[in-house]
């Protein structure tokens, strides 16, 4: 009864989290905008981000609608129709985030010359919990109110024509908040079908043996929307709790932000979980991966305290220059691959292929906290960005620089958690995926499909996966390359187009692997992708950090404009390449989900 309630508590706790974001961004609307100067620049800017946001907009009516016609054709309109519903609460929470973000980094550059550090860190912060509850928000919102309506075994195949539409936002408008969006609605859904999937292959187990298979069933279908609406409202306590803390230091307030909503969000779900059916072990998954999100963070804050060294230009170039990417590389990877593979195991052994969609739910359940930290970083950078170009006395430069340096410091490990959420959610699709098809065979009579590595098939998806992610990855880098070298004025279609193939070879190649090879192919496939993927995100996140360049360093003018160069060019690899290739592991598995009824 508690879990119904709470399940059906979804949307209307969804809405009180977009009021708070809304009452947040009319608060920093409010402030100072600055003098007029600073409101040229900041107008031109947001003119060439108008631009291309337009630009990915009309890319993405296309495409929604092309995908929409074809769920509508060839499975059912309903599936459509979510796919609909969750491409429209992805944008929204784009525009919302794209217009708090907008408002709030000349609002905290005018109040770092005007008021001093602790109202401008306030305002950045403010900024960012605007995109962290509108992400979260809008996700429950969506999931609340399609569970609603298909909660049922038979109907929950529908969720996740929500997913595939956040997952179509996410490669056309890359970001951070984009990205975990879709790993956070597609986390909760997909452990939603594996709950359904098990019961209809009589695989449920995780129970205290007191109930009957079918209430329990239900009670595992309806907890993990359950944990994201608490995990909402512990985030919700956690961005309170940052004006009680921020007189202890800015980077303190910050870290305990995200730590006061994880410490409650177990807490909550500890007790909820006492009162349900649902066996203790459970619980213990929900929490692996809600400690293993946390431990993440703390390596990423571990790293950005001894940085790697800026890449050398002079002396020997290329030896000198593969030794650093090499230590950048090795540093954070390392522990995040442990972290991962720890969670993995903990929660499967926990609670078997339910516990790693459930760990899943734990890592992302605050992602409304976790995603106001990154956004933060973000205003804080392009506040920084606004100072020098309107030329403000260094007092203002050196205000604004330590709101970076407590943003750094705070983000550090959000690449990797990004990552490895990612990671965790496409393992938990596929795990999805592998149940689907059994069900469908189930039903025909047939046998269940077995993803072994000593079938031909399976091997070769393997390396058709590992091979996609390669390609996806270079198709990322070349829309980042068209990003940097465009004209800011100027159309953003050669990126949108090089998006448009991504997204065409993502959803095209497992729905011609399955009907060629079949669906063991595609299972194969999805593990060879997900491996390659991760470990190309983790590869890449640090490779920002490496191209920081001290220009004060650069004696000759060559090194001072590759500095220049680099710099750019690692903020457009931040905002669009690592996040996409996270999207582009998930997007696989998704549109092999949607599909298994026609793969199977």
């Amino acid at each position: 009864m508690l879990l119904r309630l709470l399940m059906y508590l979804a949307p209307l706790v969804g809405i009180l989290g977009l009021y708070v974001a809304g009452r947040t961004q009319a608060v920093v609307h409010a402030e100072p905008g600055g003098d007029e100067r600073i409101a040229t620049i900041h107008k031109a800017g947001k003119l060439s981000t108008d631009v291309v946001f337009n630009s990915r907009l009309r890319a993405l009516v296309i495409v929604a609608a092309a995908v929409f016609v074809a769920l509508a054709l060839f499975l059912e309109a309903s599936t459509g129709v979510a796919f609909l519903f969750g491409a429209g609460c992805a944008m929204a929470t784009v525009y919302r985030g794209t217009i708090a973000a907008t408002e709030a980094d000349v609002r905290t550059c005018e109040a770092a010359r005007g008021t001093g550090e602790a109202r401008a860190m306030r305002i950045a912060f403010e900024g960012g919990a605007v995109t962290g509850l509108s992400a979260a928000s809008l996700a429950l919102v969506g999931i609340g109110a399609l569970y609603w309506f298909c909660g049922d075994p038979s109907g929950a195949s529908v969720l996740a024509g929500f997913m595939l539409g956040s997952s179509a936002v996410a490669l056309l408008v890359p970001a951070t908040a984009t990205d975990l969006l879709e790993s956070y609605s597609g986390a909760i859904i997909a452990t939603v079908l594996i709950a359904a999937a098990m019961s209809k292959l009589a695989l449920v187990t995780i129970g205290t043996g007191l109930v009957e298979v079918e209430t329990l069933q239900s009670q595992l279908m309806m907890y993990p929307l359950v944990m994201g609406v608490l995990g909402l409202l512990a985030s919700l306590a956690g961005i309170y709790a940052f004006d009680r803390v921020d007189g202890r230091g800015s980077r303190t307030a910050l870290r305990y932000s995200v730590s006061i909503a994880g410490g409650m969000f177990l807490l909550a779900a500890a007790s909820v979980t006492t009162m349900t059916d649902i066996s203790r072990v459970v619980w213990w998954a929900l929490a692996a991966g809600s400690v293993g999100g946390m431990a993440i963070g703390i390596v990423g804050q571990f790293n950005a305290s001894s940085p790697a060294p800026a890449l050398q230009v002079p002396g020997s170039v290329g030896a000198g220059l593969l030794g650093e990417m090499a230590a950048v590389i090795e540093n954070p990877a390392l522990p995040v691959l442990a972290i991962i593979c720890a969670c993995i195991f903990i929660c499967g052994e926990a609670a078997g292929i339910y516990g790693v969609g459930i760990g899943a739910v734990g890592m992302l359940a605050t992602l409304a906290a976790t995603l106001t930290i990154d956004a933060y970083g973000s205003i804080a950078g392009e506040a920084g960005r606004l100072s020098d170009k309107a030329d403000l006395d260094a007092h203002v430069g050196g205000v604004i620089e330590g709101l970076k340096a407590a943003g750094a410091a705070a983000t550090a490990g959000r690449k990797g958690f990004a990552a490895a959420a990612s990671t965790l959610t496409a393992v938990s699709l596929f795990l999805a995926y592998a149940l689907a098809i059994n069900v469908v065979r189930a039903r025909q009579g047939h046998d269940a499909m077995e993803i072994a590595v000593t079938d031909p098939r399976v091997v070769i998806g393997l390396f058709i996966g590992g091979v996609t992610s390669f390609l996806l990855a270079s198709l990322c880098r070349r829309a980042v390359q068209h990003a940097t070298v465009a004209d800011p004025g100027a159309s953003a279609s050669p990126e949108v187009r090089e998006r448009i193939t991504l997204t065409v070879v993502a959803i095209a190649g497992p729905v011609l692997l399955g009907a060629l090879v079949g669906p063991e192919a595609v299972g194969g496939m999805l593990a060879g992708a997900t491996v390659c993927g991760t470990l190309l995100s983790l590869s890449a996140a640090p490779l920002v950090a490496a191209t920081s360049i001290d220009q004060v360093e650069m004696e000759t003018t060559g090194p001072a404009r590759l500095a220049v160069a680099a710099d750019v060019t690692g903020d457009a690899f931040r905002r669009n390449d690592v996040p996409s290739i996270n999207v582009l592991v998930k997007v696989m598995s998704i549109v092999s989900l949607v599909l298994a009824p026609l793969l199977a």
